[in-house]
């Protein structure tokens, strides 16, 4: 491949130049025969076909930008908004070569190298050189390790789908931030598990029918959770936290998110579930409302007045319940949810341990009815926190707190595992976060970079 300036009208165009010689030349032939008259604002056009008597020269519109796997290696785990812009977009060109021609075509390599992200965001797929008529068989399977479906390489009927499941593949590699290996559940929890499982069933028939479905469930994902609102008339989310047992932190990871969530821009308020008031005394620093509840360092603490929760008017983001631990079971109708909005609300369940002590009862947790989406592990170093989540049977994400001795100042580590654990479980909350904090990550992201760039060169 050439990148090649056309003299005339000074554009610049991608040149593919192959010896007749060689295995490859038929293929190529076959490749711009197959994609010559689609257009499409996602396919790279073929300008001209050009051969000699010892080789061939495919004339092809040059697109400036980076590949799927060079984005993601750039700006690492990337925002639920732009995974659904990319998938739309994605779907969309599927659906036009799905349905091109006589029976259409069918791309069987689709994989982060052949995706292309231009300067403007947009999205691009590139490299047919293993695309085929709908129905053809193949020798042998030419797609790539991990992308390619299970009939590519048990040389069975290609169809439609098994562009779907390339695309789930792409799909997981986004979501996942490019760990594929570590199969579909892993984001159990993330608005595109439903999506990505159902791409990804080894069976075509258990598939999606074609692109269009897929595509038109998307938008209404991004419909529903990046809407252009500002502000929400109603609670967003409810966190419910649970220690595993005494002394595992529940309370002060409680502040601890509360305060990293109000950095970034999302009101809070946190509600004491708990008997032991460590709480309610921090609240009683801060400045009683007429609500019942305390402000204190911008968020809000609703202390436990003995199962007579005051529903408060104002609205909140997020509201985080501190709900003691799981030696004390409360039955559900005695949970503040039921009393004032009949759980009409979304709930994420998260699970606080040491990892620690008593590893029988994490497990005992894990392995249970328990709907407990997230598991925050405190006290731990590295090589512990990644033993302990390899124990874990059931697929739970499990998040490392850092050493944090004052919630107030929980540090920049912090908030991007928060930044994380909204991503994973509630991405309509990125709506929210605060523009100046963003650029702030994006800043810090683009300063270690760079620093990370100038240190290569300097060796």
């Amino acid at each position: 491949m050439f990148l090649v300036r056309h003299r005339l009208l000074d554009v610049y165009r991608a040149a593919k130049l192959i010896s007749k010689s060689s295995a490859d030349a038929v293929k190529l032939l076959q490749e711009a025969n197959l994609i010559k008259n689609l257009e499409h604002p996602g396919i790279p056009i073929i300008y001209d076909i050009e051969e000699d008597n010892t080789s061939i020269c495919i004339i092809e519109k040059y697109i400036a930008g980076k590949s799927l796997r060079e984005y993601i290696n750039f700006h690492k785990n990337i925002e639920i908004n732009i995974i659904l812009q990319f998938s739309i977009e994605l779907c969309s060109i599927l659906e036009y070569i799905h349905n091109s021609g006589n029976s259409g075509i069918i791309h069987l390599d689709l994989k982060p190298d052949n995706i292309i992200i231009d300067e403007e965001m947009h999205l691009w797929l590139i490299d047919f050189d293993n695309s085929i008529d709908c129905g053809h068989k193949k020798k042998e399977c030419e797609g790539s390790r991990y992308f390619a479906a299970p009939e590519q390489y048990h040389r069975l009927k290609l169809d439609k789908q098994s562009d779907i499941y390339g695309f789930g593949m792409l799909l997981l590699y986004m979501v996942n931030n490019q760990n594929v290996q570590s199969g579909i559940e892993s984001v159990r929890h993330n608005i595109l598990y439903p999506i990505i499982k159902k791409c990804l069933h080894h069976y075509i028939f258990g598939r999606f029918e074609n692109a269009g479905q897929i595509r038109r469930q998307l938008e209404c994902m991004q419909k529903t959770f990046l809407k252009e609102n500002a502000e929400s008339s109603e609670h967003s989310v409810v966190i419910k936290i649970k220690g595993a047992r005494n002394g595992t932190g529940a309370t002060h990871l409680c502040l601890t998110m509360a305060g990293a969530l109000r950095k970034m821009g999302i009101t809070v308020l946190c509600i004491d579930r708990t008997d032991n008031q460590n709480m309610s005394a921090e609240a009683s620093r801060g400045r009683l409302t007429e609500a019942g509840t305390y402000s204190w360092q911008d968020i809000s603490i609703l202390p436990d007045y003995h199962n007579k929760v005051i529903c408060p008017k104002r609205p909140y983001q997020v509201i985080i319940i501190d709900d003691g631990n799981y030696s004390k079971h409360r039955k559900s109708k005695n949970t503040w949810t039921a009393y004032c909005y009949n759980n009409q609300y979304k709930i994420i369940d998260v699970i606080v341990t040491d990892g620690k002590y008593g590893r029988k009862e994490d497990k005992g947790y894990m392995e249970s009815d328990i709907p407990a989406m997230a598991v925050f592990v405190n006290h731990m170093n590295g090589m512990q926190f990644y033993n302990y989540a390899r124990t874990l049977k059931r697929h739970v994400k499990v998040y490392a707190v850092p050493c944090i001795y004052d919630w107030k100042h929980s540090g920049e580590y912090f908030e991007k595992i928060i930044k994380e654990f909204i991503q994973d479980n509630a991405p309509e909350l990125e709506k929210f976060l605060r523009r100046e904090w963003l650029e702030e990550m994006q800043f810090e992201i683009k300063r270690l970079f760079f620093g990370a760039a100038k240190r290569h060169w300097k060796n």
